[in-house]
Parts: C-alpha cells; sequence; structure tokens
C-alpha cells in the first residue's frame, strides 16, 4: 500500500512563476539564521559527493556531514 502523494515539487514553468520563486528564495536565504555562517570542509578533500549523514550538535553553529565514495 501507498500512503501519500505520488508527486514530487511542483517545477515553475511561467516566468513569473520563475521570478517569484527566485524573489522568494532570496527572501528566505536573507532571514536564515545561518547566513552567517559559510560552508566550509573539515574532512578529506575527496568525497563521494553523496550525504550519507548529518547530524546537528546543541550549538546550531556546529553540524556534521558524512560522505558516501
Amino acid at each position: 500500500m501507498i500512503v501519500g502523494p505520488l508527486w514530487g515539487q511542483s517545477i515553475p514553468s511561467t516566468g513569473e512563476e520563475i521570478f517569484a520563486s527566485y524573489e522568494m528564495r532570496e527572501q528566505m536565504a536573507g532571514s536564515s539564521w545561518l547566513k552567517d555562517y559559510p560552508a566550509r570542509s573539515i574532512g578529506p578533500v575527496v568525497q563521494g559527493g553523496r550525504v550519507s549523514d548529518l547530524a546537528v550538535t546543541s550549538n546550531p553553529a556546529h553540524y556534521y556531514v558524512a560522505y558516501a565514495s
């Protein structure tokens, strides 16, 4: 038995929808609490590119990402 919708997120197709989604993204990025935290890699230089796990600590500025190779 499949429960829930069988479709994913809809993709904007008209120019107005695309522009509105871009403006929403910019607004959300400007108000995000992560905007002041630059992303940086502290692990090996070569990772597989697939995120296999994500761990968030009690401090929202510190989190760990595990990659699959």
